[in-house]
């Protein structure tokens, strides 16, 4: 799956926001696999915010993923859990081929932010990605990421899946 749009959310009430590109929360025993998110993430929460490009809690294993775009994420608790692809991730879960936009402006409360899944995902620059190396790792010896310069804004993309018709 995929998403390209800009995503925002507020949480006016004291409570943690889980926000991301594709979901707030993704886990379960199943696997997540070949799935990209493009666009921004601006959460605003009275409390907590859990955010990453792919979903605010990444909890269940993931391949063969990218995400390009900023997360913003205001909030007045001490601890907000932020990342490029995941804000809240787990030691119990795999991560294989994760890319994060090294270019990607993390912040919390307009600071830099240390990312929570720096560890589980690589980091790559947009040109890097652009590029049919890049989609080569995705593809892992598979063809379900394709590329074209004139789909995508040049990135890669799911073959015979939205921007990938």
């Amino acid at each position: 799956s995929y998403s390209s749009g800009n995503v925002s959310g507020n949480l006016s009430a004291r409570g943690i926001l889980n926000i991301g590109g594709l979901a707030g929360t993704l886990e379960g025993s199943g696997n997540i696999s070949n799935c990209f998110a493009t666009g921004n993430i601006n959460a605003r929460s009275g409390f907590a915010v859990y955010g990453g490009g792919l979903a605010g809690a990444l909890l269940a294993s993931i391949a063969n993923c990218y995400a390009t775009g900023n997360v913003a994420c205001t909030a007045t608790a001490q601890t907000n859990n932020i990342g490029a692809l995941g804000g809240v991730i787990s030691s119990n879960t795999t991560y294989t081929n994760c890319y994060r936009n090294s270019g990607a402006a993390i912040t919390v409360n307009g600071q830099p932010a240390t990312l929570t899944d720096a560890s589980v995902t690589t980091p790559k620059t947009k040109a890097e990605m652009q590029n049919n190396d890049f989609r080569d790792l995705l593809n892992s010896g598979t063809s379900v990421w394709g590329r074209d310069s004139g789909k995508n804004d040049g990135l890669p993309y799911i073959i015979g899946v939205g921007v990938g018709r």
